[in-house]
């Protein structure tokens, strides 16, 4: 019993750090499971799960650690092996529980970026990830190497010149997702959103990180690179509070001036009139004298935004402006040309024969 004595410390310290994981294991461990799957985030398990292995094993080193600290032969713990050692491992567990959550990359990323209206594809994900497991394991390999007294200057600048090469070599993937993180802070736009972008008008069906997916009007998807759309102009037909009604209606010339007054002033009172027209901005004026009619120019602006029932309100204006017409006894005006012959031009006989009969 004297000799186990001086131990009892060291036992007690690493049967409680024993005991603490499987607490961890049995206990906490489930609970957290149990708060990651009410969080917003669908692979938050994922995340405890990553870190499970890693906490475990250094729960383990950190029993035995500080159990030698509290034995007969804690001087060895102040050995420069030893700490080495215990750093190493601390290290070890960080970039193993990184190198965890980079295995998960597209379950994690996808439920991120899913927030933010972005659909990461999986190919480029599992691209994404080999890349950053591979910097995992080289930072952990240096940092550990150097833990013992090893030069990594050479491992570094090589690991750099690495970098740099892929750098270059992914320059416009890099630039694309850049693009994509310039499309979440800014928003230009939203999926479903009309927009017109570099020449090209559309529904936007889909944001990645690469390329914004847009369904034109003859039904055709365009694939835009998102680099390309954070440095170009953008219009968001969808972000209008109203949509403008400009056109210009023609009356024939024989409209006497009491007519074209009467004219403008019945259109002027239905258009303030409307419902479905703002009040304000709007304009009816007799505008100009055209090559074949008399011009009266109007501008309007509708409360909806949706193309179909702009499209219903431009018809039932349009009718109404052909009743206002008809009211005042005007008519809408053709296009026309007048043709004048300064001399008069000779007919032919109704008659032929006439002709030969008289020769």
């Amino acid at each position: 019993m004297d000799i186990l004595s001086p131990w009892l410390p060291a036992i007690a310290i690493l049967a409680a750090f024993l005991l603490i994981r499987i607490v961890f294991c049995t206990v906490i461990l489930r609970f957290l499971k149990t708060f990651a799957q009410k969080l917003p985030f669908a692979t938050s398990e994922d995340v405890v799960s990553a870190v499970s292995g890693p906490v475990h094993f250094l729960l383990l080193v950190a029993g035995v650690y500080f159990a030698l600290l509290a034995s007969p032969v804690s001087h060895m713990a102040k050995f420069s092996p030893v700490k080495s050692f215990v750093r190493s491992c601390v290290l070890f567990s960080f970039f193993w529980a990184c190198f965890n959550l980079t295995t998960n990359a597209h379950n994690l990323l996808s439920s991120l970026l899913g927030h933010f209206g972005l659909v990461l594809e999986e190919s480029l994900a599992n691209i994404v990830s080999a890349f950053v497991r591979f910097f995992i394991v080289a930072i952990a390999i240096a940092m550990i190497v150097s833990e013992w007294g090893y030069d990594i200057n050479g491992f570094i600048a090589g690991l750099s010149l690495g970098g740099l090469a892929i750098s270059l070599a992914a320059k416009d993937a890099l630039a694309n997702v850049f693009g994509s993180i310039v499309i979440i802070m800014d928003k230009p736009f939203t999926i479903g959103d009309w927009i017109m972008a570099n020449g090209i008008e559309g529904t936007v069906e889909k944001i990645s990180l690469r390329s914004t997916s847009v369904r034109t009007f003859p039904q055709a998807l365009v694939y835009v690179p998102n680099s390309l759309l954070s440095n170009t102009p953008i219009v968001n037909y969808s972000k209008r509070a109203k949509r403008r009604i400009d056109f210009t209606l023609g009356v024939t010339y024989s409209t006497t001036p009491a007519q074209m007054e009467a004219c403008v002033q019945s259109i002027r009172n239905f258009l303030n009139g409307h419902e479905g027209l703002y009040k304000e901005d709007m304009t009816v004026t007799f505008d100009s004298f055209g090559a074949s009619s008399l011009n009266v120019f109007v501008i309007c602006y509708s409360k909806t935004t949706n193309y179909l029932e702009f499209l219903r309100l431009k018809e039932e204006i349009n009718f109404a402006l052909l009743d206002i017409l008809s009211a005042n006894g005007v008519s809408p005006a053709l296009p026309s040309t007048s043709v004048y012959f300064e001399n008069a031009l000779l007919t032919r006989p109704a008659n032929p024969e006439s002709i030969s009969k008289n020769s």
